[in-house]
């Protein structure tokens, strides 16, 4: 997994940066619109599986740390809110890879608390924070039962 969750550093080629920095624009302008999107985002999602994984985390945290305080509030703002949107589809996400899903969550929402702060939006912030806690607390249970099925497989074995 990504940053939250392994220590592995993901380098990927300049060519599949722009590929999934392209996907990654293609969802945030559908769900600029809002949710009424859902069915064009699990399209999306479901015809790019092979997206859903650590190399889009690492361009969304690169995308959202060099563009987002970069650009007017009033477009971050917007920005941020397309992006909670898109987490919210994927969290509800029911195929590909869930950690990936999972980690894909998590850096979304860290990206949007890049927008929303305690002083500028801050129901918004305390919407971020509770939804990131939630997801972050989903992924220590993960690694917890997935560190429980190793132990038991080795003892078995």
């Amino acid at each position: 997994m990504g940053k939250g969750f392994s220590s592995k550093t993901q380098k990927i080629s300049i060519q599949e940066r722009i590929i999934y920095k392209s996907f990654l624009d293609k969802i945030l302008q559908v769900t600029e619109k809002g949710l009424n999107q859902g069915h064009i985002v699990y399209l999306l999602l479901e015809k790019n599986l092979e997206k859903l994984n650590d190399n889009l985390v690492e361009v969304l945290r690169d995308w959202a740390t060099s563009s987002l305080r970069r650009i007017a509030a009033s477009e971050a703002e917007k920005k941020a809110k397309a992006l909670s949107v898109f987490i919210y589809f994927i969290r509800e996400f029911n195929q590909g890879n869930k950690d990936s899903n999972l980690e894909i969550g998590i850096a979304g929402y860290q990206s949007a608390l890049q927008v929303y702060t305690k002083t500028y939006n801050p129901n918004e912030w305390i919407m971020g924070l509770i939804l990131l806690n939630c997801m972050l607390r989903i992924g220590m249970e993960i690694g917890l039962k997935l560190g429980e099925m190793t132990k038991k497989r080795k003892i078995a074995t």
